[in-house]
């Protein structure tokens, strides 16, 4: 692993480029982004789909998928507070199996794609408690020069997933963990992914649209129980990725807004709701449904852009009812407009009254 020295947030992603090298040609799906995640916040990414939250997710554990690949920047991640930093994007690929579930856990989108229909639901939660014990005895072994090592037997780890299922709410979590995920309703799958993220007492958890597929009332539960999870000090942060606005408001601490890629706006949820900057994110609050049945839906003109073939300079200029000559031709930086508060856009750089 690199260490390095950092501030003392969990996660700090500076200046990441990823592009996916296609038939077509390259298409620069992560362009630029910045953002950090502070010990015990919850912190979401929101956008259309398509923009880039899922692959930014999947970078911070290694897991960009073929043909994509981290051209730049990096990803410093500090696992306790007060110790070096290491960067993700230079970690070997065994460095990599020790992150992943130890200290950065994933709930992923689909449960029906993520889970194994073969293998009962106690037994996949029972796994990755034996993985982790394997990959920490073999830390051991190396670094205190062990004469040999037993591998755990997985049987023992059984009644720590039934335990982790009763901390989750589920009843007769005995009698669930012996049954197979088709046998399950959609939320209860989603809490099985829930436990198999925690088996690993990740320090940081990311949901990945975990709510997407499930009701209304489910979708509560999920966020009630991730949050409860958060302050009994079972994960320290969470990354919550969405597309519903409703749900980051709800749940999350700080926000990020990303369009094509890149990043638009950052700031508490309060500020992004009530004062927002950039030209996208007012045009996302102004196409939510509102109460009032006289008050008419404002969509987004135009279409997102074929990665392939970005525009140049603001991604969104194309769409944006506010351009100016300046963006069509240079790139907007970050730059702040309160005391926690980022926004990339030229015509708030150019206010002087922020």
């Amino acid at each position: 692993m690199n260490s390095v020295n950092t501030s003392q947030s969990l996660i700090s992603v500076n200046a990441l480029n990823i592009n996916f090298y296609t038939a077509r040609g390259i298409a620069h799906v992560v362009k630029n982004v910045n953002f950090s995640i502070e010990f015990g916040e919850t912190f979401g990414l929101v956008g259309e789909s398509g923009c880039g939250k899922s692959v930014v997710s999947r970078s911070l554990m290694g897991l960009i998928p073929h043909p994509g690949k981290i051209d730049s920047g990096s990803i410093l991640l500090t696992p306790t507070l007060g110790k070096q930093s290491i960067d993700i994007v230079k970690c070997t690929d065994q460095a990599l199996q020790m992150i992943r579930g130890q200290t950065i856990g994933m709930i992923f989108q689909e449960p029906d794609m993520a889970l194994n229909p073969i293998m009962r639901v106690g037994d996949q939660i029972a796994e990755t408690y034996h993985i982790q014990a394997h990959l920490k005895g073999i830390q051991t072994f190396f670094s205190r020069w062990l004469p040999g090592y037993n591998r755990p037997k997985k049987e023992k780890y059984l009644s720590n997933a039934i335990e982790l299922l009763k901390v989750l709410g589920i009843s007769r979590p005995e009698i669930v963990a012996q049954q197979y995920p088709h046998q399950l309703s959609g939320g209860m799958k989603q809490r099985i992914l829930i436990a198999i993220a925690l088996a690993g007492s990740p320090s940081l958890l990311i949901s990945d649209e975990a709510t997407s597929s499930l009701d209304v009332s489910i979708q509560s539960q999920i966020i009630v129980l991730l949050d409860q999870l958060k302050k009994e000090k079972r994960i320290q942060s969470i990354l919550f990725i969405t597309h519903d606005l409703g749900l980051a408001a709800m749940f999350c601490d700080r926000l990020a807004v990303m369009y094509a890629g890149s990043m638009c706006e950052i700031g508490c949820v309060p500020e992004i709701f009530n004062q927002p900057k950039h030209p996208y994110t007012q045009a996302l609050l102004e196409a939510i449904p509102k109460k009032s049945k006289s008050t008419k839906l404002k969509p987004i003109p135009g279409h997102v852009p074929d990665l392939v073939d970005a525009p140049t300079g603001c991604r969104f200029h194309p769409r944006c009812s506010q351009e100016m000559e300046k963006c069509e031709r240079e790139i907007p930086s970050m730059h702040f407009v309160g005391k926690d508060h980022q926004v990339a856009c030229w015509l708030k750089a150019a206010d002087k009254n922020l």
